[in-house]
């Protein structure tokens, strides 16, 4: 599994990073606060406060972000967000 985690400041992607997670493949609540701290590391930025409606649109969208309200510290970006990249799968 690989989840694209992104920084965006006024509507505009201001730095981004590509994680493969090899050993995930359907994460849970667990694996999902994991996978976040370790984008929020690439990216240097601390972790969010990760919410049931996070982990739900996670679970149903492939996707979710975090405003400033979801940091305990100032942030100086607008979102962070996390997107599932999905492998296509090849046409046989």
């Amino acid at each position: 599994m690989k989840i694209w985690a992104t920084i965006t400041v006024k509507n505009k992607i201001t730095k981004d990073h590509v994680i493969d997670f090899d050993s995930i493949v359907n994460p849970e609540a667990i694996d999902w606060v994991y996978m976040v701290g370790e984008a929020c590391q690439k990216l240097n930025i601390e972790r969010p406060v990760i919410l049931r409606k996070h982990l739900n649109e996670l679970d149903e969208f492939s996707s979710t972000f975090f405003i400033k309200d979801d940091f305990m510290d100032q942030t100086n970006f607008d979102k962070f967000g996390i997107e599932v990249l999905r492998e296509k799968k090849d046409k046989q």
